[in-house]
């Protein structure tokens, strides 16, 4: 059995024991469970709604590299978010272009 490199160890406070830090037995159960969500035709299927976020951020990201200080953290969170919402909930937020949703300021801190 192998176990995750103390590189890992950093990101535990974090993120936690999730799949990425999680021990080689624990990884191997909750990957084969994971694994069919992420097969090639489930993902294709969410390619229209990836490609529309992605390009809102593109939009977005072009807007801030006008300015001194370009800041990504905040509009990388929010596509992130807005693609979850959209590819697990069936709901488009457009949380790049409406900053004052609650749950979109909530991630920020």
């Amino acid at each position: 059995m192998t176990e995750k490199s103390f590189h890992y160890e950093w990101m535990k406070p974090v993120i936690g024991t999730g799949l990425i830090v999680s021990s080689s037995g624990k990884w191997k159960s909750r990957r084969k469970v994971l694994n069919p969500c992420f097969h090639s035709d489930i993902l294709r299927c969410y390619l229209n709604k990836f490609n529309y976020t992605s390009q809102k951020l593109v939009k977005v990201l072009q807007e801030e590299a006008q300015k001194d200080f370009v800041e990504i953290l905040d509009p990388l969170i929010l596509c992130a978010f807005a693609s979850m919402c959209e590819t697990i909930f069936g709901t488009k937020i457009d949380a790049l272009e409406n900053k004052n949703i609650q749950f979109s300021n909530s991630l920020k801190r």
